[in-house]
């Protein structure tokens, strides 16, 4: 590396951190025009054409960086965000499974590390269960769990997952955790009243959402279904047949309004 070229990757270097990502292109370019061997300049461009949209030409720049040096973990983790983007999710799931499991064998993941890997198994998840494929969501919000086990929301995420699938149990224990875990976090209590009010257990669900306004006094939506408990308590509101369980129409739009938000967990 002679020092025109030092000088010409350092001011390439500087324009990127800047995020003046037009005044760096150029640069990067030219550097790449001389030597395709440096993985950080192709990577480098990469988040240029990410940052712009250009997925395809981003995913090309990130393939060659890990060719020049298969060991570069940002540019894995950008690869596997780009495959995701662009719908690739196969490849994006082994491009951080490989990452993952050769960092573990060489030292402990950073806790930013396993944020980014565990928020790309959330995606993944998220596009699975979008499409009711729910076991498929429920091995990768396993495996984002893995990774960031106290990540309230994706496990609580699974607990819906594990309800859809007709897993009573699996679902409720989960949403047990994420309370454990942090017992602040409000959705948790919701889906854990939802489930049990699914399951006819009226009484348990009642003391969930309790446990939700214990937590956020205004909370709206444990409001309205404790109001639709006791107003189903009242022998007035149902037939008598139809007063023990209820309606699986109900049960289903209690279920969509506590499911938690789908953004990626923010690390």
């Amino acid at each position: 590396m002679d020092d025109r070229f030092k000088q010409q990757l350092a001011q390439a270097r500087e324009h990127y951190l800047r995020q003046e990502y037009a005044e760096a292109e150029p640069l990067l370019r030219a550097l790449l025009a001389r030597s395709q061997d440096h993985a950080d300049v192709h990577n480098m461009l990469g988040v240029v054409h990410h940052q712009r949209g250009e997925f395809d030409d981003a995913r090309r720049c990130f393939e060659a960086a890990l060719t020049q040096n298969p060991r570069y973990s940002e540019a894995a983790l950008n690869l596997a965000v780009t495959c995701n983007e662009l719908g690739r999710y196969s490849e994006a799931r082994k491009v951080y499974s490989t990452l993952t499991e050769r960092t573990r064998s060489e030292q402990r993941l950073d806790r930013f590390t396993r944020g980014k890997l565990a928020n790309l198994h959330a995606q993944v998840a998220h596009a699975y269960a979008s499409v009711e494929h729910y076991p498929n969501a429920a091995e990768e919000y396993r495996r984002a769990l893995e990774l960031c086990p106290d990540f309230g929301d994706l496990r609580t995420r699974l607990g819906q997952v594990l309800r859809e699938l007709g897993d009573h149990n699996g679902a409720v224990r989960e949403f047990r955790q994420a309370i454990a875990q942090d017992s602040r976090y409000v959705p948790a209590y919701i889906a854990l009243g939802v489930a049990h009010f699914a399951a006819g257990e009226r009484a348990e669900a009642e003391k969930a959402w309790q446990g939700a306004l214990a937590q956020d006094p205004d909370n709206r939506s444990a409001q309205c279904y404790l109001r639709t408990l006791k107003a189903l308590a009242t022998p007035s509101v149902l037939p008598p047949e139809d007063q023990d369980a209820p309606s699986d129409d109900f049960v289903v739009s209690l279920a969509e309004e506590a499911a938690p938000s789908e953004a990626p967990h923010s690390t």
